[in-house]
């Protein structure tokens, strides 16, 4: 859904560039405060807390044991995951796929073309030493069912994070390739519940 965040009618008369610069002034200082909302999450319902809670829980993260953790900060879960995009793009050249990375808008991380068949990528990474659980999404448990033999599951452990003055950094990384992987192999356990008042007639 498209929304205006901010507007203001201006006469034509009153067009300089002084009036220009300071309306913009105004207009950044009113955005700046509506992303630092959206930034700390307090434009949103509960709902949608909780929904993005289970995103950003499905992206990579550490565990010292055989999951995903949930301790990351931000800075964090993004080097991991960009580590192992990174890392599960080269394989999937490698091994002479066409690669389009789809992470930003579908459910689904990469579009691998090879020989004219298509698969739908989703990438998992960690810092975990082995994996034997991890989060995802209801979008992307749907994908992988409807699609089942049609999918690819790319699993990025052992990923090591070291941080420099304040950069994160991540390195390092075991891939393990479950392609055209049957999602039904693997129990899918409920982390999460949207609770609904009843409707009482």
């Amino acid at each position: 859904m498209n929304r205006t965040a901010v507007a203001k009618r201006v006469p034509v008369a009153a067009l300089n560039e002084a009036y220009v610069k300071g309306l913009l002034v105004v207009a950044a200082t009113h955005l700046g405060a509506i992303y630092e909302a959206q930034r700390i999450g307090s434009d949103l319902s509960a709902f949608d807390l909780a929904q993005n809670e289970i995103e950003q829980l499905s992206r990579p993260t550490r565990s010292s044991g055989g999951g995903q953790g949930l301790r990351l900060s931000h800075e964090e879960r993004l080097a991991i995951e960009q580590r192992a995009m990174t890392m599960s793009k080269a394989w999937l050249e490698a091994a002479g796929f066409s690669v389009t990375d789809t992470s930003k808008n579908s459910s689904f991380d990469f579009l691998a073309v090879k020989d004219q068949e298509e698969l739908k990528v989703e990438v998992k990474g960690t810092t975990a030493q082995e994996v034997s659980s991890f989060f995802m999404t209801k979008n992307e448990v749907n994908l992988h069912r409807t699609e089942k033999g049609k999918t690819a599951l790319l699993i990025v452990s052992r990923i090591a994070l070291t941080k420099t003055g304040g950069v994160v950094t991540a390195e390092a990384g075991t891939l393990t390739d479950l392609m055209r992987w049957n999602i039904d192999d693997w129990d899918a356990v409920p982390t999460a519940y949207q609770m609904r008042k009843k409707d009482v007639r």
